[in-house]
């Protein structure tokens, strides 16, 4: 997490999967203990079905979290 400077893109993600998926692990991580297990079904089942860009997947976000991605990794950086 050091190092990063944002959540890894989609195209960035199979790129560096070691650090992507360490990264992506942390977020849910994150994500269940602050908003509960069956929330963050919630938004991934969401993001899987209608997450095709990076403005929808804020909206969904924002929707259901009140969080962007960024936000989200703001709060992973600040641990």
């Amino acid at each position: 997490m050091s190092k990063a400077n944002t959540l890894p893109s989609d195209e960035q993600f199979y790129k560096t999967p070691d650090s992507s998926y360490a990264i992506g692990w942390l977020a849910v991580d994150h994500l269940v203990r602050k908003y509960g297990r069956a929330k963050v079904l919630r938004l991934c089942q969401e993001l899987a079905t209608r997450g095709t860009d990076q403005s929808r997947r804020d909206l969904i976000m924002t929707a259901q979290l009140g969080r962007t991605e960024q936000q989200l990794f703001a709060d992973l950086k600040r641990g």
